[in-house]
């Protein structure tokens, strides 16, 4: 027959050595037993160490391991894709916006324009713009796939006329991209973009 209390529970004290001494374990309000926990390092007891949470601490560079590999966290890929017309007036226009942490895998712009190149790309990472730069700019520059540089240009013909943009992978951002197109004057452009980027989990 059990006994104890009338809800069927009982009443313990809880003693640990220390020493050659029998010490009561204590408890917190809610119940929980508290620990101190320590370590051995060269011969001398050192206490370990948690964070606000209650957590154990890691140094991982303090491990002693050969190599440590490190994967990243790639998100899902996501396709962006536009085509808009753009007008003579000076005046930005988004081409694509994404909202999040994130990283820019690759992608192209193509527009048809008057000689000269006409036409800016703009970009925005996190609220700051890095580009705004024309076709023609990136050509006399030479500003090709392989110089380092967010955009590139791909193909510049004035005749026909057509220009096609590169973008780069690599660009990423922690909280907005935005990618705009804009021209000073003339009548209407239309550009298309094909761009590819990936979204880190929350």
């Amino acid at each position: 027959m059990a006994t104890g209390r009338q809800d069927w529970s009982i009443s313990a004290l809880v003693k640990g050595l220390y020493g050659t001494t029998l010490v009561p374990l204590g408890l917190t309000a809610d119940g929980y037993m508290v620990a101190l926990i320590m370590g051995d390092y060269a011969g001398a007891l050192k206490t370990v160490a948690t964070d606000a949470d209650g957590l154990l601490l890691t140094n991982i560079s303090k491990q002693g391991l050969d190599f440590l590999r490190v994967r990243p966290v790639y998100g899902e890929l996501k396709r962006a894709f536009a085509i808009v017309s753009v007008p003579g007036t000076n005046v930005n226009t988004t081409l694509v916006s994404v909202a999040g942490r994130g990283a820019l895998l690759g992608g192209i712009i193509n527009w048809a324009a008057g000689a000269g190149g006409v036409g800016n790309i703009v970009m925005y990472v996190d609220g700051a713009e890095i580009v705004d730069c024309s076709v023609g700019w990136l050509n006399n520059f030479l500003i090709g796939p392989t110089v380092d540089f967010p955009i590139c240009v791909v193909k510049y013909d004035a005749t026909t006329p057509e220009y096609v943009v590169g973008i780069k992978g690599g660009t990423t951002f922690e909280q907005s991209l935005i990618i705009q197109a804009h021209q000073a004057t003339g009548s209407p452009i239309t550009f298309t973009l094909y761009a590819y980027y990936a979204l880190v989990p929350p």
